[in-house]
């Protein structure tokens, strides 16, 4: 994956995902799984789709804090 290409296609997915009849808890149990595929093909933009899904936003979160990275974040977001 390109420096940004995983953000271009995340951002399409949160975009899509808001659009749609979805609720927080089901967008959040969507977004942990494909987090975790984008970070193992190496994204690391992650960051640059914060704050324009409060459910990616907590899975992200989450996703970082028990791999042990550093965090993405200047305080924790709200947990769904």
């Amino acid at each position: 994956m390109g420096w940004s290409q995983g953000s271009e296609y995340m951002d399409i997915i949160i975009e899509a995902l808001n659009l749609g009849n979805t609720s927080e808890s089901q967008r959040l149990q969507f977004y942990i799984p494909v987090i975790l595929k984008f970070c193992q093909e190496d994204w690391d933009t992650q960051d640059t789709c914060i704050g324009k899904d409060p459910a990616f936003d907590c899975a992200l979160y989450l996703y970082e804090n028990i791999k042990g990275y550093r965090s993405s974040f200047d305080k924790p977001p709200r947990l769904i």
